[in-house]
């Protein structure tokens, strides 16, 4: 297998294959003067094509990036990571089962229970939808990235940035455009006057880079300073971070930040704790008037919708779990609170989505559901909090970055989810996922250590 430490000694840049790379490049690029739509054939048909030309290890890479392309279902890159990964996990024989005490078996479990649900849905269509959804999200999602390193190689990482930094990218040139008026060249790209790029929602593509904002900012924690192009880039994700005018996404940041801070502080770098502090503030400094200046004041208050129509939507999502503690279905909330709304509460707004992952999950799958949920979620975080603290007593230190990375990535995405319903987004798949891999990772390292010295006279 593949090292894991590979992984880590390479720079979150860009992922090399200067064809490849110059070729996907170009599709975004395209993608922003065609439809969307002709845009998801065109990666269909690469992704067809891979399959039958490339190796299932390449495919995978392929897959990781073209994360940036994924508002159409089912988007290449899913086809393209489990095909890649399947094909080989087969030829090789090395599918792994995961044990009692590995978070996949809750979250399987929790899969089981929306399928079982099925039976008592209002709207089939729409639970079958989002059941698969689940199903691939917090399934095969997380048990790819479980296994990562022995299918995608060293380079998943850098395959990932990419598509960070092309989502990035055009999210920044989508917002010059609106500041220079040009917006109705790119409409398609826009949801209303907030820059989305490939994604459905910019609130879903905001969360996606600031993901990569803790990986850079997770480097810190290696003992050296960081890199001036490691702080370029933390300054041109938080500017396109801006750009989508997502304030769930600066909640998340700064969640995730403390993470990092306080494992700064344990670690005994309090020096560096002044850095982010500071980092903070700068951003902050830059970011409420600039958002301001482009014309989006939603930035910086909550305005009659969030009044009338988030809290709107809670409160019937309460209504809905109070009345069905076993659950609606998968993807009924939206029905539910829509007529919940317009029978007891009489707003001008009907908000039909949960804008709550706690709330929605309750709703849609009642208590066992939530109970499952938070089964799977406390465990990896308590995985990766013994194993940060292990790392923190080795001497190397090898794998404190990443375990602390994506601890950092599950708390800012979880406290996000207070107000939007992150349970669908791929990034959460993913940071679960990797939590899994680093802790297996960082354990068989402290048995070859143990193992080591215990070898010697």
């Amino acid at each position: 297998m593949p090292s894991a430490h590979a992984s880590r000694t390479r720079s979150p840049s860009l992922p090399g294959g200067f064809l490849s790379t110059g070729f996907l490049v170009l599709l975004a690029l395209l993608g922003m003067f065609i439809s969307i739509k002709q845009l998801w054939v065109a990666s269909l048909v690469i992704a067809g094509v891979s399959m039958l030309v490339s190796s299932a290890r390449r495919s995978t890479l392929l897959g990781l990036r073209l994360q940036w392309l994924v508002q159409f279902e089912p988007p290449a890159t899913d086809i393209l990571l489990m095909v890649g990964f399947f094909r080989r996990a087969l030829l090789s024989a090395t599918l792994r089962i995961p044990k009692p005490d590995n978070p996949l078996t809750p979250l399987a479990l929790f899969v089981v229970l929306n399928l079982a649900q099925l039976a008592v849905v209002h709207d089939l269509g729409r639970g079958v939808l989002f059941a698969s959804v689940s199903a691939y999200v917090l399934v095969v999602l997380v048990y790819i990235f479980w296994n990562i390193s022995s299918h995608a190689g060293c380079s998943w990482d850098r395959a990932l940035a990419f598509s960070v930094y092309v989502t990035a990218t055009i999210i920044i040139v989508l917002g010059l455009s609106k500041a220079m008026g040009a917006q109705s060249f790119f409409a398609h790209l826009f949801d209303g006057t907030r820059p989305r790029a490939f994604f459905k929602d910019p609130n879903v593509a905001a969360p996606f880079i600031a993901f990569w904002v803790l990986r850079v900012l997770s480097y810190y924690l290696r003992g050296n300073r960081l890199a001036l192009r490691s702080w370029a880039s933390i300054g041109f994700l938080i500017v396109a971070l801006m750009f989508t005018f997502s304030r769930g996404v600066f909640v998340n940041l700064f969640a995730g930040t403390v993470v990092l801070a306080i494992v700064l502080v344990a670690s005994h770098k309090p020096h560096k704790l002044i850095v982010f502090l500071l980092l903070g503030v700068v951003a902050t400094i830059i970011a409420l008037p600039a958002s301001s200046y482009l014309g989006q004041e939603r930035f910086l208050r909550i305005n009659e919708y969030d009044l009338e129509g988030r809290l709107a939507a809670w409160k019937s999502g309460w209504m809905i779990v109070q009345e069905n503690p076993f659950g609606v279905g998968p993807g009924q909330f939206e029905y539910y609170s829509v007529q919940y709304q317009q029978a007891n509460i009489g707003n001008r707004y009907i908000t039909p989505s949960a804008h709550n992952l706690y709330l929605r999950v309750l709703a849609e799958n009642g208590v066992l559901g939530f109970l499952l949920l938070a089964w799977a979620v406390l465990m990896t975080i308590w995985k990766l909090v013994v194993a940060i603290r292990a790392e923190l007593r080795s001497s190397s230190r090898a794998y404190l970055p990443e375990l602390t990375w994506v601890l950092a990535a599950m708390v800012g995405m979880l406290t996000e989810g207070l107000v939007i319903d992150v349970l669908h987004w791929r990034h959460f798949g993913i940071a679960l996922g990797l939590a899994l891999f680093f802790v297996d990772a960082a354990g068989r390292s402290h048995a070859t250590t143990l193992s080591g010295l215990a070898r010697k006279p």
